[in-house]
């Protein structure tokens, strides 16, 4: 009688362990699938921003351009701005040169200008 209330005692607590091990499997399928959604979604964030750089960085070269170099220099800026942001003074005229220049000057160097 003794050894039956144990052995059921046990099979409870095997039916418990049991069921909290399937919790613990889904529960970790679950934050598996989210880290997988999380990874996708920086990866998008990254490509963008590398995106947005580089706009930046062509409109950055247009204004120092614009403002800073003769027509040869702007010329060889042309080539490496997209259409998009090529010499337009709306979206230049925001931008202070003075935190670039020497950037500017150097991604014009580096760019074949």
């Amino acid at each position: 009688m003794v050894l039956a209330g144990e052995l059921e005692e046990l099979r409870t607590q095997l039916e418990a362990a049991e069921r909290a091990r399937k919790s613990a499997e889904a529960e970790l399928s679950e934050t598996a699938d989210r880290v997988s959604e999380l990874a996708g979604s920086n990866n998008s964030l990254v490509t963008a921003k590398r995106k947005l750089e580089i706009d930046i960085q062509a409109m950055q070269v247009c204004h120092f351009a614009m403002n800073y170099c003769n027509s040869n220099e702007v010329l060889a800026a042309r080539r490496y701005a997209p259409r998009r942001w090529q010499f337009d003074p709306k979206i230049a005229a925001d931008l202070r040169p003075s935190a670039y220049r020497s950037a500017v000057r150097t991604s014009l160097v580096a760019g074949g200008g």
